[in-house]
């Protein structure tokens, strides 16, 4: 009862903080991380970055996106992680989907804070395509302020970096 409480509270604080501002933070040559765009200015400046792709990883503002990305020329892959996923485990063919969208000239990776379910995917891309080690992928995650507290993102991250015995 006290895990299910905590989680609730937990997930309240992080869905119930207001919007930010606009941010974009670069990842390596050609791919930026950020948070959910929310006006046309934030497409210019995604467009200013020459940002030509963006790997969505949230479900809110779906329908505006499409038709901002179709104004803009960006090509938009929706792969939304669901707070069940956030909680509980986010399927494999997901994680690859998103990894495999990241191009190096010109990818925007987003969720609603540009946090947690993009600090996975991206993690997950060092590791896979950069060759970082889990841990310093892992402490890219924590100074991006992932929050541990999401063990279904957690357990991915994990499940996905292991040494293979």
């Amino acid at each position: 009862m006290n895990r299910v409480l905590i989680t609730i509270l937990t997930l309240a604080l992080l869905t119930g903080c207001a919007s930010t501002p606009f941010a974009m933070k670069r990842v390596a040559p050609g791919v930026w991380r950020s948070n959910q765009p929310q006006t046309e200015a934030d497409f210019v400046t995604l467009t200013n970055h020459s940002v030509h792709t963006i790997v969505k990883l949230n479900y809110e503002r779906m329908d505006w996106e499409r038709r901002m990305c179709a104004r803009y020329n960006i090509e938009l892959f929706t792969i939304p992680i669901s707070t069940g996923e956030q909680l509980f485990g986010v399927p494999d063919l997901k994680l690859l989907m998103a990894i495999c969208a990241i191009s190096e000239s010109g990818t925007d990776i987003h969720c609603w804070h540009g946090e947690d379910r993009t600090g996975v995917v991206i993690a997950l891309w060092r590791v896979k395509s950069q060759g970082w080690t889990r841990l310093d992928a892992f402490t890219e995650m924590k100074e991006n302020n992932f929050h541990p507290l999401l063990v279904g993102l957690w357990w991915a991250f994990d499940e996905n970096t292991k040494p293979k015995l």
